[in-house]
C-alpha cells in the first residue's frame, strides 16, 4: 500500500514541513522528499498516523511498533555492540547514536524520558553548579561518567557501560532476566528499556517499577513492593496469553489508567494511607560508634548533637540541620565498623543554630546491614549513598518508603502487642518440676547469668529452657529469645562474625547470631533476653566463644573489648542470659572446657515421674496401660542408677511419655515409644553387654508391657 504525501496531510490535518521533519528523523522508515506528490510507503504512513493520533487510520499500528523494534535491532545487533564506540553511544545530538535510539527513536515502544543523563552511565558533559551532581560524576570536560566506576578516563568508563549493555542484551535474548536485576551501572528504567528491545519474549515495554508493582498487585501478587523487576515482569507476562505483546501492553496501560482514576477518586473521599507522612520530613543520621551509639540509647532517650565539629567548622550539608523540624522522622545508622540501621528516631528539638536534639523512638530487634540496601536502585540517588561524609542526610519520601519497607520486613511494628502471661504456676504445670527445684533453678540463672541444664535423654531440657525464660520474663515473648544448636563444625564466624563469600566472588564481613542478639538486648536494656544453646557440648566451645569467654561472666557484663575482626568495641549486656543444654548420656563427647565450665552453673535435671505435675498429667490421661508402662520405666531407672557403668545421668526421662494431645495416647502410641525409643536406648547403654540388655528387655516384658510388645 502507498499513499501520496498530500493526501496524508489532508487526512491528518498537518503541514508538509511537520510531516517531512518527522519522517527525516525516522530514516529507518525509508526515503522521504519534501514534495506533496511523493508516495509514502506503508510504514511511513502508519508512523505518521500513530504520531499524530489519527485513530481511524492506526488500527494496524502494532505492525509499525514491531517495525521500530526490528529497525533498532538492525542498527545495533548484539554482535556489533562490542565494537561500538563512545561517540556512537553517547552523542545524543546524533540521531543514529545508541542513546538517541533508546530515548527518542523508540519512544513509542515505551518512554524513559525524564530525569537526568545520569541514567546513561556516560554522556556528553554540560557543567552543572550543583555540588551533589559534581560529587557523583567524574569528567574530562567533554564526557561525564559515574564516579563509582572508579575510572580515570572516558574510554575506560565507557568500557564499563558497554560491558553492562552487552550483559543486558545477551541475557535478555536468552530470557535470563534475573541477571539484569544485578546490573547497577545504568539507570533502572534505561536498562530495562534495553532489555525489552533485545528480548524475544517474556518482557513488556513498561519500565517504571511503580507501574509494574501496581499491575502485579492487580494480578494478585503479594508483597509486590519487595519483588525484583524481573519477578514483577514474570508475574505480569503470565497474563498475556495469545495476545501480541503490544496489544497486551495497551491493555495494561488501560488498566493503569483505570486504577489511577479509581485511586484519584478514593483519595478525594478518604485520606491516603502510606508508609510516610506528607507533613513530615525524613532524615538519615549517622552515629560514629567511637563517639556515641544509637544501640546503647534507651527508647525515649534524647541525644544532643552540635552543628559544629570539634574544630568549630559547620558540619557537612549544614543546611539539613537548619531545615530539620520537630517531629521529623530519623533513620538511625551506625557507621563503620558496625554499618547497620539500628533505630528509628525523631527530631525532638530543632536547631537553635548551635544544637539539635534527637529522640530515640524505636530499637530495631533485627538491624539492617548496609550490604542489604547499598545497591538498591531505589536508593541510587540518596544523599548518603552518593557521599557518606557527613552526619545528617536528607531522605526523599520514596526512599523512606523503600527503607521502612525493608525495616518492617524483619521488624514488624506491632501496635498494642498483646503477650500471653506466663507465671511460675504455668511453668510447674508444664515442666514437671517441684516448686523448690524451680526456685533454685531460677535463682541460679539470675545469679550466674549463664546456666547449663544437663541430664538424661528425655528429661525435658529443651522444653524447660524456653519455659524458664517465659516464667522469668512474665510473658511469652518469642522476640526476646534466640534458639540455636551447636555441632562439631560450628565456629566463631557463625556465632559472632567472620568473612563469608558474596555474590561477586569476594568476601564480606557478616555478623553472627550471638552478635546480633547482643545488639538487640543492648538496645532494650529494660527487658531481659535469653539465648538458648542446645547440644552446647557438641561444639568446640573455646573456638566458638573466643574472646567472649571473659565477656559472658557476670562481673564483666557491659565491659567493652575490641573485636578481632573489625576493631569494634563490643560487650555482652547485663540483661542477656545464656541457657545451655547437654545430655549426660552422650559418651561420644569430650568434657566441657574448664574455662567455660567455671562461667556456667550446672543444673542436673532428673526424670519427673514422681512430681506433682506429672501425676496430674497421668491422672488426666486415665489409661491403665499407660500407668503400667510408666511404672515399668520407673523400675528400670532404679536398675540404671545402680549400674556402675551408667548412673543417674542415663535414666529414661518422662518427656518420652508426654504428648500435647493426651487423647491420642493409645496402645499403638505406647508400643511405638517402647519399641522405637526405649529399646534402642537400652541397646546403646549395654552395647557391649548382651546379658544386661536382655535382662532389661525381659524386665519390660515381664511387666504388663508384654501385651503391647
Amino acid at each position: 500500500m502507498s499513499i501520496r504525501l498530500n493526501k496524508a496531510l489532508r487526512n491528518l490535518n498537518i503541514s508538509l514541513k511537520t510531516a517531512t521533519d518527522f519522517l527525516l528523523r525516522h530514516k529507518e522508515l525509508g526515503e522521504i522528499r519534501e514534495e506533496p506528490s511523493f508516495k509514502l510507503n506503508e510504514n511511513q504512513y502508519k508512523a505518521l498516523c500513530l504520531e499524530f493520533n489519527n485513530t481511524n487510520e492506526t488500527k494496524n499500528h502494532i505492525a509499525y511498533l514491531h517495525f521500530i523494534k526490528k529497525s533498532f535491532l538492525l542498527a545495533f545487533p548484539t554482535e556489533n555492540l562490542k565494537g561500538m564506540t563512545l561517540d556512537q553511544y553517547a552523542d545524543t545530538k546524533n540521531e543514529d547514536s545508541f542513546c538517541y535510539w533508546i530515548e527518542t527513536r523508540t519512544y513509542n515502544l515505551g518512554s524513559i524520558w525524564g530525569g537526568s543523563s545520569y541514567k546513561l552511565g556516560i554522556f556528553k558533559y554540560q557543567q552543572r553548579k550543583t555540588k551533589v551532581w559534581d560529587e557523583r560524576l567524574t569528567s574530562d570536560g567533554i564526557y561525564a561518567w559515574h564516579s563509582e566506576y572508579n575510572k580515570p578516563t572516558s574510554s575506560e568508563a565507557f568500557e564499563v557501560v558497554k560491558k553492562a549493555i552487552i550483559t543486558i542484551a545477551t541475557n535478555a535474548q536468552s530470557g535470563n532476566f534475573e541477571i539484569i536485576n544485578t546490573i547497577t551501572e545504568l539507570g533502572e528504567e534505561y536498562k530495562w528499556k534495553i532489555a525489552f528491545l533485545y528480548s524475544k519474549k517474556d518482557c513488556i515495554p513498561i519500565f517504571k517499577k511503580k507501574n509494574l508493582v501496581t499491575l502485579a498487585k492487580y494480578f494478585g501478587m503479594k508483597k509486590a513492593n519487595k519483588a525484583s523487576i524481573s519477578k514483577l515482569q514474570s508475574v505480569i507476562i503470565s497474563e498475556q496469553g495469545q495476545k501480541d505483546i503490544f496489544e497486551f501492553t495497551e491493555e495494561l496501560q488501560n488498566i493503569l489508567k483505570k486504577l489511577k482514576k479509581e485511586s484519584t477518586k478514593k483519595d478525594m473521599d478518604t485520606p491516603k494511607e502510606t508508609n510516610y507522612n506528607i507533613d513530615k520530613q525524613y532524615w538519615w543520621l549517622v552515629a560514629s560508634p567511637k563517639i556515641w551509639s544509637f544501640s546503647k540509647m534507651k527508647v525515649g532517650e534524647i541525644q544532643d548533637y552540635t552543628l559544629y565539629n570539634e574544630n568549630g567548622n559547620p558540619r557537612r550539608i549544614f543546611q539539613n540541620f537548619v531545615n530539620a523540624k520537630k517531629g521529623d522522622i530519623v533513620i538511625g545508622y551506625e557507621a563503620n565498623p558496625v554499618k547497620q540501621i539500628v533505630a528509628i528516631a525523631e527530631i525532638d528539638t530543632p536547631s537553635d543554630g548551635q544544637h539539635i536534639c534527637f529522640k530515640k523512638v524505636e530499637s530495631l530487634q533485627y538491624p539492617i546491614d548496609y550490604a542489604s540496601f547499598k545497591d538498591a536502585p531505589e536508593l541510587k540517588s540518596m544523599e548518603f549513598i552518593q557521599n557518606k561524609n557527613g552526619s545528617l542526610f536528607k531522605v526523599a519520601p520514596d526512599e523512606y518508603e523503600y527503607l521502612i519497607d525493608l525495616i518492617r520486613e524483619s521488624n514488624p511494628k506491632e501496635e498494642n502487642k498483646q503477650l500471653k502471661p506466663y507465671t511460675q504456676e504455668n511453668f510447674l504445670n508444664e515442666v514437671y518440676m517441684s516448686e523448690e527445684d524451680y526456685t533454685k533453678l531460677r535463682l541460679l540463672l539470675q545469679n550466674k547469668k549463664n546456666i547449663i541444664l544437663q541430664g538424661a535423654p528425655g528429661v525435658g531440657k529443651t522444653f524447660s529452657a524456653k519455659r524458664l525464660a517465659y516464667s522469668m520474663m512474665g510473658d511469652i515473648d518469642e522476640s526476646r529469645i534466640e534458639f540455636i544448636q551447636f555441632h562439631q563444625n560450628y565456629s566463631y564466624e557463625d556465632f559472632m562474625m567472620g568473612y563469608r563469600p558474596n555474590e561477586d566472588g569476594g568476601f564480606e564481613l557478616k555478623k553472627g547470631v550471638f552478635y546480633n542478639f547482643c545488639k538487640r538486648a543492648q538496645s532494650n536494656p529494660d527487658k531481659d533476653y535469653y539465648f538458648i544453646i542446645d547440644e552446647i557440648n557438641r561444639g568446640n566451645l573455646s573456638k566458638i566463644f573466643g574472646e567472649l569467654l571473659m565477656l559472658i561472666e557476670k562481673d564483666y557484663r557491659d565491659t567493652e573489648i575490641k573485636l578481632a575482626y573489625n576493631g569494634e568495641m563490643f560487650c555482652v549486656p547485663s540483661n542477656l542470659y545464656i541457657i545451655g543444654m547437654m545430655n549426660t548420656a552422650d559418651r561420644s563427647l569430650a568434657m566441657i572446657d574448664y574455662a567455660l565450665r567455671r562461667r556456667f552453673s550446672f543444673y542436673e535435671m532428673t526424670p519427673g515421674f514422681d512430681t506433682e505435675g506429672f501425676k496430674k498429667y497421668q491422672e488426666s490421661i486415665g489409661n491403665d496401660k499407660f500407668d503400667k508402662v510408666v511404672n515399668a520405666i520407673v523400675s528400670l531407672n532404679h536398675d540404671i542408677i545402680n549400674d556402675d557403668s551408667l548412673g543417674s545421668g542415663f535414666c529414661i526421662g518422662h518427656s518420652y511419655f508426654c504428648s500435647s494431645k493426651p487423647n491420642d495416647i493409645n496402645d499403638l502410641w505406647l508400643e511405638n515409644i517402647v519399641e522405637y525409643d526405649i529399646k534402642p536406648m537400652l541397646r546403646e547403654y549395654w552395647f557391649d553387654n548382651d546379658s544386661k540388655y536382655q535382662t532389661a528387655v525381659e524386665k519390660l516384658l515381664d511387666d504388663p508391657l508384654a501385651e503391647l510388645i
